[in-house]
């Protein structure tokens, strides 16, 4: 929660004096049903979202505090979008007081139902050392992803800035694979 409070005070500052609240905000009207259980050690689950996605735009143009401009908001493709999702995710164990975890993500929408078709799926190996009462604390992600189809700008694999790829802009590269 600590953590928490302090990214949200980080991007409240941020905001306020340089302009950069490293978010892309848009609306999204809809709902999800899923179902998940145990299968081959992990879990699995499986669902389908439907939801209107239409993009957010600034109501301000400079900072609150100060002259420098709000960067502007990433736009995405407005429509419908209706996807099946599907997530399977497993403890690997322990290796030096961290613990490993392998998880799968993917999606699936097709223009017949909705307005975009694609299919995205991501591979994440992540490792955190969390001990109670422990000096330090830390975590790393390494993934791997790959899409087909057209996918909307919303669902892009995205770099750039604060804990992806520093001295790029915020989110300034996109595509549909990602290492």
């Amino acid at each position: 929660c600590s953590s928490d409070l302090a990214s949200g005070l980080t991007q409240t500052l941020s905001l306020a004096f340089e302009g950069e609240d490293y978010t892309d905000p848009y609306f999204e009207d809809g709902g999800r049903f899923g179902v998940s259980g145990p299968v081959l050690g992990g879990r699995l689950g499986i669902g389908v979202a439907a939801a209107g996605h239409r993009s957010a735009e600034l109501i301000m143009q400079t900072v609150l505090i100060g002259q420098n401009e709000l960067r502007p908001v990433r736009p995405i493709d407005d429509g419908t979008l209706v996807a099946l999702e599907a997530s399977f995710e497993r403890a690997l164990g322990g290796l030096l007081h961290t613990t490993w975890r392998i998880e799968l993500d993917g999606e699936a929408s097709a223009e017949a139902v909705g307005d975009f078709g694609f299919t995205r799926a991501l591979l994440m190996l992540v490792g955190e050392r969390a001990e109670e009462g422990g000096a330090w604390d830390w975590a790393a992600r390494l993934g791997l992803g790959a899409a087909g189809g057209e996918l909307p700008a919303q669902r892009l694999f995205l770099l750039g800035g604060r804990g992806t790829l520093p001295g790029h802009a915020f989110r300034s590269w996109g595509g549909d694979r990602v290492a």
